[in-house]
């Protein structure tokens, strides 16, 4: 069974001898091929060839694309750093659970 057969089976709930291995690795991945994180997590043609590499090297079942949930915060309009160490949020787009509902308004 191919490394895709064996995650197309587990995807649509199908038994296999063993689940596939997706490394949630874009961390190592960066700093494998020797990415700086603060510029690479933002380039997505360094961000691919660093998962393309560990994948290659390490033959692992499928890719996990993702760069960390500061991505999606961003995305929302939280303030994020972007330095050697993980992204994280510096200043959320909400400074009390309460105001929710100006999330909307806030963002669109």
């Amino acid at each position: 069974m191919t490394e895709f057969e064996r995650t197309l089976k587990i995807l649509t709930g199908q038994q296999t001898a063993y689940p596939p291995v997706a490394l949630h690795n874009f961390l190592f991945a960066a700093n494998y091929i020797g990415l700086d994180l603060k510029e690479g997590l933002k380039s997505g043609e360094a961000f691919v060839e660093a998962q393309l590499t560990v994948f290659r090297d390490f033959g692992h079942d499928c890719l996990q694309m993702e760069n960390g949930v500061a991505a999606m915060a961003e995305a929302v309009g939280c303030e994020v750093c972007y330095s050697d160490q993980p992204p994280h949020v510096i200043v959320p787009v909400l400074k009390n659970l309460f105001d929710i509902d100006k999330l909307g308004k806030k963002v669109l």
